[in-house]
């Protein structure tokens, strides 16, 4: 039973309020329902008799009710498999309601220098978070749900697979930039089960389940600390008995990734779960699991780091159902976008810049990781970046391996002899955060590009500054490790492991694009294609049919080809297409840089002809129920009837390259937009046939 403090009896009143848990003062009924402050004054409080309801003003002392918990997480990620079960003790209770209910604005996030606040610190003076007390602050965060969690909760925590299939497709899923995201991932997929495992095993009654969602809204409506200094502490913190719907939802993430990796044959999967269902049923029914957690956590009031890794984790997922310029995806990532800069993610004060604890280094890799899908998907569809490198002062992370971030305190982690002045690793290894460095330093530079290329109207007067950012991009790479330089012959090199050739692609591949970029709008400056935009166009298709060629050896790196097919190679394929059509049947001036390159042949019309071909095979291989099909079809389709011309008919003249107005067998005019060539809109902010008609 509830020890209740009724006041509607004016005998025998109590001589103060009840106290929570944590020592503070219960509210009344009536405050604590509204989520409104309370004076705690007996018998009936302050607000009560000014609303009149003195006869509802009454104190709950709910101490008794909150679920008691047992579990001790692995000591280490390395001893983690190691820890018995323990035992979840599900008592009834009706504290929560259903999931969350929307709350007061107690969250504020960060603020800047030109907010409200900024003017009260810089005379010292301190207000209370968002103008209450702390114990208001504290009250609001605990009565964020009442009664009993509804279907919704409940329908989430039955879509979790069994443990066995838990297992499985966390293994199927395999993504290079994971970084720490996966590891600690996978300590919480065996939390969950060493924590809650009676619950899930047994045949998950609806009494038990709402126990459980009970104990997941308790979690989640209590503010996650952000500045762990301990890596244990922080892992404890969102996992086990500290379930969060945050880490439920990431769980959700990852299963559903999985389900991409299943084999096609359902007698070759692991688990009677997986053999008996189809795979792209599993993919939404996960991410529908997914979504609801992010539902849930929203209509909270408090915002954390683990929601916004969700939500980075949630858009990867999505992209792979609705393609990547979905109104979905972008919505998602919006989302994303406004919670880091509400999270200040991109803001480190000076005091806190040589902090190197781990709630520090791991929100500078989730801010490093935003920043560059951010530029990625800016230059992808063209539309303009969300976030700004002018305004953040979140340095780079520490170039470490995921077990050393997770084993290792900040004062060893900030003075390592593994890292050197600039922050990378002395060791000469290749990590994932090593990448991460390398893409953001590279998409630095991107994020100036994209101001000149996605200007509202076209200007003149560019030369220059798009000069001094060829400069500036290969300064850039020179400054980036030498192991992570790309070789010619590290493809079929057998002592350049598959990680190691990744690794070296996409940075590689990542600068060419910056580089076909800056050239693309130096021929929109001065009216001339040159060589050097053939030869990086040339260079990033024979890249990007490595991820096909070697698929054995890149392993679980193929599984996104068609957004490599369309980041890269598409429009790359646009300009040769270009060049096959004007009928050059010369050599391709050798430049520079490339006389620079051992064994560089020079590009011929065989040779680009060829690549071409090899390109359309890459794009036939990608699976009709591939996120970007229709547009890997569209690409496909416009060079397959480009290399026709060129074969069938011999070297194609075009007599006025500057009226491209020739209409191939097919039907389809070449206009003065290549992205209406393709049939899809990539890139759409350069006119890519406009230097050859002026």
């Amino acid at each position: 039973m509830n020890s209740i403090h009724d006041n509607s009896d004016r005998h025998g009143v109590a001589s103060s309020a009840p106290r929570r848990r944590n020592g503070r003062l219960q509210a009344c009924e009536p405050c604590r329902k509204r989520k409104v402050a309370c004076d705690h004054h007996l018998p009936v409080c302050s607000r009560c008799r000014r609303g009149k309801i003195a006869s509802s003003c009454i104190y709950v002392d709910q101490k008794e009710h909150q679920p008691r918990l047992k579990f001790t997480p692995p000591a280490s990620p390395a001893s983690r498999k190691s820890t018995p079960r323990e035992h979840v003790n599900l008592e009834p209770s009706s504290v929560l309601e259903d999931d969350f209910s929307p709350q007061p604005d107690n969250n504020v996030g960060y603020l800047g220098a030109t907010s409200f606040s900024a003017v009260f610190k810089d005379t010292q003076y301190n207000l209370p978070l968002n103008g209450r007390t702390p114990e208001q602050v504290d009250e609001a965060a605990s009565s964020m749900v009442d009664d009993t969690p509804g279907e919704r909760a409940i329908n989430i925590l039955r879509a979790i697979p069994d443990h066995e299939t838990c297992t499985s497709l966390f293994k199927l899923h395999v993504n290079p930039n994971d970084s720490w995201c996966r590891l600690a991932a996978q300590i919480m997929n065996e939390s969950i089960w060493i924590t809650f495992g009676d619950v899930l095993e047994d045949m998950r009654t609806t009494a038990n389940l709402r126990q459980m969602a009970n104990i997941l809204c308790r979690n989640s409506s209590t503010p996650l600390q952000e500045n762990y200094t301990d890596p244990i502490e922080w892992l404890r913190s969102f996992s086990g008995p500290n379930l969060r719907w945050e880490s439920l939802g990431l769980l959700f993430c990852y299963w559903a990734l999985g389900t991409i990796s299943l084999p096609e044959n359902a007698g070759l999967r692991d688990t009677e779960e997986l053999r008996g269902s189809d795979g792209r049923r599993l993919l939404v029914k996960y991410m529908r699991a997914a979504g609801r957690c992010i539902d849930i956590c929203k209509c909270g009031s408090t915002a954390n780091s683990m929601l916004a890794i969700l939500l980075y984790r949630y858009g990867v997922a999505q992209s792979l159902i609705a393609g990547d310029t979905s109104i979905q995806h972008w919505r998602i990532y919006g989302d994303l976008y406004a919670l880091t800069t509400f999270l200040g993610l991109h803001a480190t004060p000076p005091s806190m810049i040589d902090d190197h604890s781990i709630s520090s280094e791991i929100k500078r890799r989730l801010y490093a990781m935003i920043f560059k899908s951010d530029k990625v998907g800016s230059l992808f569809t063209g539309r303009p970046p969300f976030l700004g490198s002018r305004f953040a002062t979140t340095p780079l992370p520490l170039d470490i391996s995921d077990d050393e971030l997770l084993n290792s305190d900040a004062k060893s982690l900030g003075s390592s002899p593994n890292i050197d002045e600039n922050g990378w690793n002395t060791k000469g290894q290749i990590y994932s955060v090593t990448v991460m460095r390398a893409k953001v330093m590279i998409d630095l530079v991107k994020e100036d590009i994209l101001e000149i290329a996605l200007q509202p109207t076209p200007r003149g007067g560019n030369t220059e500054a798009l000069q001094h950012l060829k400069v500036r991009e290969q300064e850039t790479m020179e400054k980036l490790p030498s192991v992570l330089a790309y070789r010619d012959t590290d493809a079929s090199d057998p002592e350049t492991d598959g990680p190691t050739l990744y690794a070296r692609l996409v940075v590689q591949l990542d600068h060419l694009q910056n580089m076909f970029t800056i050239e693309r709008l130096l021929s929109k400056e001065t009216g001339l294609s040159s060589p050097e935009m053939i030869e990086i166009s040339y260079d990033l298709i024979s890249l990007t049919l490595i991820f096909w060629t070697h698929q054995e050896k890149l392993g679980g790196a193929t599984a996104d080809s068609e957004w490599i097919l369309m980041c890269y190679a598409a429009p790359a394929a646009g300009i040769l297409c270009m060049e096959l059509l004007r009928g050059r049947n010369a050599t391709i001036p050798v430049t520079p840089s490339r006389n620079n390159k051992a064994g560089a042949e020079p590009i011929t019309r065989s040779r680009l002809i060829q690549q071409l071909s090899l390109l359309v095979g890459f794009l036939d291989w990608v699976g009709p129920m591939a996120p970007n099909a229709e547009s890997c079809r569209s690409v496909k389709k416009a060079v397959r009837h480009v290399l026709d011309q060129a074969l069938n008919e011999g070297a194609l003249q075009v007599e006025n390259a500057g009226q491209m107005d020739w209409v191939g067998d097919w039907g389809m005019e070449l206009s003065a937009d290549m992205s209406e060539f393709f049939n899809f809109e990539l890139l759409h902010t350069f006119d890519w046939l406009s230097a050859e008609g002026q």
